[in-house]
């Protein structure tokens, strides 16, 4: 059973390299230090290789080259270890959420993948200082977010009034109602 099991995990990490070669148009090299970076991780965090290597599928979905992914994926990786599900996906996908909706993660911070960290960390500070998750404010950055970002609001005043808005009961799906 348990041979099965990593047959199975093997397969499928095979098949993920398959897609991220593919939907990266990555060379033989590039593949190879995914891979390597996702082994990594599924070694020094609490996830698989696969995940890993799902999660920088999705980052090459999202248009970051090989070297934007070996920076930001430990980010997205230690964000995840924060999350209630521990999904790297969720993270990942919060992430390039961020990036894509506001122009500015804190005042003088432009919103990049090269400032990943800076989002990671915001999230984290604001769940920390509220009744929010990690999850719950992305998911919540996914309804307001793009509104916030066109009213000037940054990441960092967006998260901090998800925050607020936890802590007085008030949930997220509820604000779109207002």
């Amino acid at each position: 059973l348990l041979s099965s099991e990593a047959f199975k995990s093997a397969a499928g990490f095979d098949q993920l390299t398959t897609e991220v070669k593919t939907f990266g148009n990555l060379t033989e090299s590039e593949t190879k230090k995914l891979r390597g970076l996702a082994f990594q991780l599924g070694k020094d965090f609490p996830l698989s290789a696969n995940e890993a290597l799902s999660a920088a599928k999705d980052l090459i979905k999202a248009g970051l080259d090989t070297g934007e992914i070996q920076k930001a994926l430990p980010i997205i990786t230690e964000l995840t270890s924060l999350t209630d599900s521990k999904n790297i996906g969720v993270a990942a996908q919060g992430i390039i959420q961020v990036v894509s909706t506001f122009k500015e993660f804190s005042d003088g911070i432009p919103a990049s993948f090269d400032n990943a960290a800076v989002a990671a960390n915001l999230l984290s500070q604001a769940a920390d200082n509220s009744q929010a998750s990690v999850e719950s404010l992305i998911e919540g950055l996914g309804n307001v977010g793009g509104i916030a970002s066109q009213f000037g609001l940054t990441l960092k005043d967006t998260v901090s009034v998800l925050g607020l808005f936890s802590n007085a009961g008030i949930q997220e799906p509820k604000l779109v109602r207002l």
